[in-house]
């Protein structure tokens, strides 16, 4: 479930409220966890020794889907692709023209880019997710792990957690994921120069046409 608040994506593990009495982990747009919000009475919901357990869940699904928002802006197959207007040059309706011509030379350019940039975008991601890496937090309450661009711990003392305020757990647990943070994770590696132009001149379809001449 997407949490706007912020810009971050977010998942919550838990009953819904209006206050949000849900633990939720919210990730930035590269997929990096940025806050943990722990309810005041998350242990109505949640005993103690689940805690761990439950902020682990909800990290990857946060992270699972930005990667998934991510790679849906470039779904060729996506029924609804999502457009969007961008400032171009015309071509004032003729193909000939320099407008014109400089686009398509700039496009096939980028096509013959696309295979190795690809290949080597396609290296880096495989990488970073073979990235393993732990971290503690300050208090050494809370451990995180990461390992195949997902969380794959999240081991906190749950009789520590049965009596600390929420506010210290959730300072212990944000402490936990930046000692552990991947140094390059997945969403954060970036897209091709090819691959982003591409995806540039196609986001606006009206505007690509004017630039070829093929309409006014």
């Amino acid at each position: 479930m997407a949490d706007g608040r912020g810009g971050g994506w977010g998942s919550r593990f838990g009953e819904p409220d209006e206050e949000c009495a849900e633990i939720t982990v919210r990730v930035d747009e590269h997929g990096v966890v940025s806050d943990v919000v722990i309810p005041r009475d998350w242990r109505e919901s949640v005993p103690p020794r689940q805690l761990g357990p439950a902020i682990l869940t909800a990290a990857n699904e946060a992270i699972a889907q930005r990667v998934t928002e991510q790679a849906a802006q470039f779904d060729l197959d996506d029924p609804r692709p999502n457009f969007v207007t961008r400032e171009a040059p015309s071509a004032n309706g003729d193909p000939d023209s320099p407008v014109a011509e400089n686009l398509v030379k700039e496009v096939m350019q980028l096509f013959a880019n696309y295979d190795s940039e690809l290949a080597t975008y396609t290296a880096q991601l495989r990488a970073s997710a073979k990235t393993t890496s732990h971290g503690e937090s300050g208090g050494q309450r809370v451990t995180v792990g990461f390992a195949n661009g997902q969380v794959s711990a999240v081991d906190i003392d749950s009789t520590w957690a049965a009596n600390a305020r929420h506010t210290e757990i959730r300072a212990e647990v944000l402490s936990a994921f930046r000692a552990a943070r991947p140094k390059t994770p997945a969403a954060a590696v970036p897209l091709p120069p090819s691959i982003a132009r591409l995806a540039e001149l196609a986001s606006d379809p009206h505007a690509l046409s004017r630039q070829l001449g093929l309409s006014r």
